[in-house]
């Protein structure tokens, strides 16, 4: 449900684009049918069949062709300047996640809309904030929790009071504490 309420624009243009492109489509396709019954005289009802065959698969491919460049156009959103980088509050850039970085950790920053790029693994100390994220993979390959206590981890980049919102993150997974894992995973 949450998918559909942030892509619900997209949604509603890729299918008012659709239907324009069908009733085209149907007229080019309808034109072209009698024209073809006319030369080389075939019963009616396979005309129709390969019509309506036709008609459908044209209007399939140029909706989803309209959709996927519509998508893309959005979701690029401008890559962050170092001055950007260097704010404690950053929206509506892209950005990779290691120019973020500080002797291992990211410390003190919220991102809003922004689209976060790995590959990275973050640590989370269990004081930041992840609300309305979405990933590129499932649940349970993104969350990664560790045993209770466990503070010393090598690799990961840890995060200190850091919020996410409305975040897009690619290759991107978490590590941290069951109980904050097990939480994050039931908010996304």
């Amino acid at each position: 449900m949450r998918w559909v309420k942030r892509n619900w624009n997209d949604l509603t243009v890729n299918f008012v684009a659709g239907l324009l492109l069908m009733g085209v489509a149907a007229a080019a396709s309808a034109g072209g049918l009698i024209a073809w019954s006319i030369v080389i005289d075939l019963p009616t009802p396979a005309i129709v069949a390969v019509g309506i065959g036709a008609f459908a698969g044209v209007a399939l491919l140029l909706n989803q062709g309209l959709g996927i460049a519509r998508k893309l156009r959005e979701k690029s959103a401008p890559w962050a300047s170092a001055a950007q980088l260097s704010q404690p509050y950053i929206s509506r850039f892209s950005l990779r996640l290691v120019d973020l970085v500080n002797d291992g950790q990211i410390k003190g920053r919220t991102f809003e809309d922004c689209t976060i790029y790995g590959p990275a693994m973050m640590y989370t100390t269990g004081t930041g904030i992840l609300t309305a994220c979405s990933f590129d993979a499932p649940p349970d390959a993104v969350f990664v929790a560790v045993a209770e206590g466990q503070t010393m981890l090598a690799g990961p980049i840890t995060l200190v009071d850091c919020v996410f919102r409305r975040c897009d993150f690619r290759r991107v997974g978490i590590i941290g504490p069951k109980k904050i894992i097990d939480h994050w995973k039931a908010t996304q």
